[in-house]
């Protein structure tokens, strides 16, 4: 494997099955690129993974490729071999479920009718149409704004709830008795999803079988593509939303261990806290986050070292573990893996689409590869400009574009590369961006660790009560996402990252420093929005405060997950420290930071590295022959530059250069004296 390798995404269906597709589609990526390594994905070919004829074209394609001198990582999916697995195990699933609500009347009867839900994934059905299973039934009384429950008025009525599956229509039915008159009822209904079930105890023995179908292969890594359980999207008023949360008796019985409790005598609260009980709601949803993103985690891992494991050490383990790509709105990845990013195990950070840059620094600390990768395909523009402009910024940051991808059958959103002249347009492109390749040493110089509150940014109870639907966007993930973007864009470089990376040890304090991931120590710590953090974090966080590190941040503590009451704890501790309960802007932050006397390190088109090196980048408008035009004090030398594409300089404390490539330059000028360079 390439130190810095460059890679290409390539998904099949099952045209790759016609004689001689395969290996004329190889011939063309391999004539027209230099790409050192394929991804192939195969979750749109209707046949297994394991069937004789797609192991077949793997092992081809593999042969192809490593003849021309180039990698194939393999898409090796579990869920994606739902059927296979529902054959063998017909009862072992995992459920979407949701809420059904009506008033009932005065008999304490009432009725509930909606679209027969049957799910897919990709194209592969669950081949369930309809509801199996009601969780939970229970009748209660609102308060007056129709976000609580009165105290004492819950009644299980699940025992007096039935359903039928019409065909296109399915109705539940409740007969609670008049003493029910008139009051809410919450039905949970569970439709199955198409996904074979993670929580399952023969989820890991099914999925090793596939390894082993694979193993004779010289396959040069294994991707998983955003992991998680399926999330089913629906839209209302143009915003995509879910109705839906999962539920499996793995799960359940994961949650049990975890917290003591039963699952489906506790899921009437993922939506309605009990007036003046809201603790015990908050804790059920920060314990059902914390077992949802602990076994995707799992699984991650255990995919991470299957693939070691089968394919040797230096296999490549990706892609990324992201699934909604967004700057700001991430909420839905909640409910999908726990959000789970930052303890997935992989070689190098991997994100896609718009995921922030502080983002993507954090899970490049934490993975400790020399850059991050971002998948890219246009965000649904299908303009190739935009594979320059995410190219030239992801250098500037220290991170390389995995491009997605070279065929792309069944997604229109999708650029296919292989288009006329694309290929060689990218490819004129890559060869400078080795050029950056060849001079980058370390990753950028983020000298500010950024953490949030798990608990707070995830709890929708608590951000919400009584939602109706889950939508992308929640209030307080959102603030904190903002926060960090318009820290970023006021010059400071930071990484981001969740508290439960305090609690689990990746973050630490040594020697007075603050260190996360391989290493790398920060100067300052801003904490957003610790409300319902874990006890180890709040330790945590009072040693910091005790050992004088820069410290700021904003919000509440009130309660300790747990239950404990912190307030006055909490009150005395940010005595001294600046300090705001709700931020709408990030100048105080910023303020703060210049009092500290950071120096900005990230410019309008460039950053400093670990090693005192600069990259700069152009707009990328072009993929190349983009101007760019430098003026900036760095370790107090003044730095001007005219040229194009890129400059990355590194200078000796006395201001001369130490390093510098280009990818042209019409003069470099050091304290106002030009100096005569030729690239590296």
């Amino acid at each position: 494997m390439q130190p810095i390798p460059s890679i290409i995404y390539w998904k099949w269906d099952d045209s790759i099955l016609t004689p001689g597709a395969l290996e004329g589609k190889v011939h063309e990526l391999v004539r027209r690129t230099t790409f050192d390594i394929v991804f192939v994905g195969v979750h749109w070919m209707s046949l297994p993974i394991t069937d004789p004829r797609v192991i077949d074209k793997i092992a081809q394609a593999c042969h192809l490729l490593h003849r021309a001198g180039r990698k194939l990582v393999m898409e090796l999916d579990a869920r994606n071999q739902y059927s296979v697995f529902i054959q063998r195990y017909p009862d072992d699933v995992v459920y979407s479920f949701f809420f059904a609500e009506t008033t009932l009347d005065e008999n304490g009867w009432g009725s509930i009718e909606f679209d027969s839900p049957h799910a897919f994934h990709y194209f592969q059905p669950s081949g369930v149409k309809g509801i199996e299973r009601i969780l939970g039934s229970w009748t209660f009384t609102l308060t007056e704004d129709g976000k609580a429950i009165v105290p004492g008025t819950i009644a299980d009525v699940l025992a007096h709830t039935t359903y039928v599956n019409a065909g296109e229509k399915t109705r539940i039915t409740v007969q609670a008795g008049a003493a029910h008159a008139h009051k809410r009822v919450a039905v949970l209904p569970a439709f199955r999803q198409a996904i074979t079930n993670m929580f399952s105890s023969h989820f890991y023995h099914f999925y090793e079988e596939l390894f082993q179908k694979l193993a004779h292969i010289p396959l040069d890594g294994v991707q998983v593509d955003e992991w998680g359980v399926d999330v089913m999207i629906s839209a209302i008023d143009d915003t995509a939303v879910t109705l839906c949360q999962t539920y499996a008796d793995g799960l359940a019985q994961l949650y049990q261990t975890h917290c003591g409790t039963e699952l489906a005598q506790d899921l009437l609260y993922f939506k309605y806290p009990v007036k003046g009980q809201e603790q015990a709601a908050y804790q059920i949803v920060n314990d059902f986050n914390h077992v949802l993103r602990q076994k995707m985690v799992e699984n991650e891992t255990w995919i991470y070292n299957q693939a070691k494991r089968v394919f040797g050490p230096d296999a490549f383990v990706g892609a990324h573990p992201t699934w909604w790509g967004s700057p700001t709105k991430l909420h839905l990845e909640v409910l999908k893996n726990g959000w789970d990013w930052w303890e997935v195990p992989r070689d190098y950070g991997q994100t896609d689409e718009t995921v922030s840059v502080p983002i993507r620094l954090a899970l490049a600390r934490k993975a400790g590869g020399p850059v991050w990768y971002n998948m890219w395909y246009s965000m649904g523009t299908r303009r190739l400009d935009t594979y320059f402009q995410e190219t030239w910024r992801n250098a500037r940051y220290g991170g390389r574009t995995h491009y997605h991808g070279f065929e792309c059958p069944n997604e229109d959103v999708v650029l296919e590369l292989k288009g006329p002249g694309i290929l060689e347009e990218i490819e004129t492109m890559e060869q400078l961006i080795r050029r950056i390749n060849a001079f980058q040493r370390g990753l950028p110089d983020s000298r500010i660790l950024v953490v949030f509150g798990m608990e707070a940014a995830t709890n929708w109870v608590m951000n919400e009560p009584g939602l109706s639907a889950w939508r992308c966007s929640s209030p307080t993930q959102e603030r904190i996402l903002e926060l960090s973007r318009d820290l970023f864009e006021a010059g400071y470089l930071h990484d981001l990252v969740p508290s439960t990376e305090i609690a689990n040890g990746s973050v630490r304090l040594e020697k007075g420093k603050l260190h996360y991931g391989k290493g790398h120590t920060y100067d300052a710590l801003i904490f957003l929005f610790p409300e319902n953090i874990s006890a180890e974090v709040w330790e945590f966080l009072k040693r910091c405060k005790a050992q004088g590190i820069p410290l700021t941040g904003c919000g509440t503590l009130t309660r300790l997950n747990g239950g404990r009451n912190v307030q006055d704890e909490f009150a005395q501790w940010r005595e001294g420290l600046c300090w705001w309960e709700q931020l709408t802007e990030v100048g105080p932050l910023v303020a703060v930071v210049q009092q500290w006397g950071l120096a900005v390190n990230h410019f309008d088109s460039g950053a400093v590295f670990t090693d005192g090196s600069v990259i700069f980048t152009g707009a990328g408008v072009k993929n190349v022959g983009n101007p760019l035009e430098v003026k900036e004090r760095i370790f107090g030398r003044l730095v001007e530059f005219s040229g194009e594409d890129f400059l990355a300089l590194k200078l000796t404390p006395e201001g001369e250069i130490e390093r510098v490539d280009f990818g042209k330059c019409h003069f470099l000028r050091i304290d106002g004296k030009d100096v005569e360079v030729h690239a590296d």
